[in-house]
């Protein structure tokens, strides 16, 4: 019987594979190319979606709560798809933030600024002369009459070729907002793991598991349930707590269903005695896999399929105990990465 989460065809890409990797969503975005310069900032480059309701999420999925704003006490705590936080007191932002139109008292808002992509990140693109690659990250969907541009505002991070001697720099007034957004806030991402082989095999059950970075430096693990705590002044210690629970895996193959992964933590066992699904009649515990049928060999620009991981998270504060005070409501993210798909003749041991 053939599994109902199959490919037929091959989507074409534009991003070269193995970690994190930067997805292109508007001018600019990259094609074939090469890891550029150092920096410590590599995240929130993946995040590049916008809030759900649960009708989105499947089954067990919690209800939407609120606004993405609460008040408790003296503290203002607040929610977006691309982080969460709070204000508290005399604390950064005062006890009721100004909204982004009070804040900018006039001035032009500039929503875009050019990093040095990171390490071990790979756009895809020609090494011409005259410049080089990097990553332009930009705020969207922000709202004037919110605090710090509302619930909605989102990071749209891409590749694009800069050339040499172009001005990048950005007043001092957007260096502070950019400063608040990177506050130890993102939500951290996905990295995306496959077995049994890499690269996936045609016809061959693919297993997919996340390991968790840091928003502002892949290079550092991160949960996906975690709790800060902030006092309220006048209400005591209340937890802003930010928990994932669902990670939606696509193929990148226009024809195949994604799947719903849950957590996604169910590593490929290489100890167990088969490579084949436990809701398939094997032995692997994990039901995150997905079939291909198709080779990527034949896609000249890139031999690969762009999958991506979309991140759902559920934001509440709470009291010390765990009681839920306020609801902030669901929020969700997309990663990207690269995936081979090569053809073999029969399974291959892992």
């Amino acid at each position: 019987m053939i599994p109902r989460r199959r490919a037929s065809c091959l989507l074409a890409s534009a991003v070269l594979a193995g970690g994190l990797v930067v997805a292109g969503a508007a001018t600019g975005s990259a094609t074939p190319g090469s890891t550029q310069a150092s920096s410590a900032w590599t995240a929130g480059g993946l995040i590049a979606s916008g809030p759900v309701g649960s009708q989105a999420l499947g089954a067990g999925a919690p209800d939407v709560g609120g606004s993405g704003f609460a008040q408790v006490g003296a503290c203002t705590f607040y929610a977006t798809s691309a982080s969460a936080g709070g204000y508290c007191g005399a604390g950064y932002g005062g006890a009721s933030p100004p909204t982004l139109q009070a804040w900018l008292a006039g001035r032009p808002f500039i929503p875009c600024r050019y990093l040095e992509v990171p390490t071990g990140m790979v756009i895809n693109g020609g090494a011409a002369p005259g410049g080089h690659w990097m990553l332009k990250a930009c705020f969207a969907n922000w709202d004037p009459q919110e605090p710090w541009g509302g619930r909605d505002l989102i990071v749209e991070i891409y590749g694009e070729w800069v050339r040499d001697g172009r001005d990048i720099s950005i007043p001092g007034y957007m260096r502070e907002f950019w400063a608040h957004a990177a506050q130890e806030n993102f939500y951290p991402v996905p990295r995306i793991s496959v077995g049994p082989t890499q690269p996936a095999l045609v016809d061959t059950y693919t297993f997919f598991w996340t390991t968790w970075v840091k928003a502002q430096d892949s290079g550092q693990p991160a949960e996906e349930n975690y709790r800060i705590p902030y006092n309220t002044l006048t209400q005591g210690t209340v937890y802003l707590h930010m928990r994932v629970h669902d990670v939606v895996i696509h193929p990148g193959i226009t024809a195949m269903d994604p799947v719903h992964c849950g957590l996604a933590a169910q590593e490929f066992d290489s100890s167990a005695p088969d490579a084949i699904p436990s809701s398939q009649g094997g032995s692997q515990r994990s039901d995150c896999w997905l079939m291909y049928t198709h080779s990527t060999a034949f896609n000249a620009d890139t031999q690969t399929v762009q999958i991506r991981a979309e991140a759902y998270w559920h934001v509440t504060v709470e009291t010390p105990d765990g009681q839920v005070l306020r609801d902030l409501g669901d929020f969700h993210y997309a990663a990207f990465q690269r995936l081979a798909v090569a053809e073999v003749q029969t399974l291959v041991d892992w």
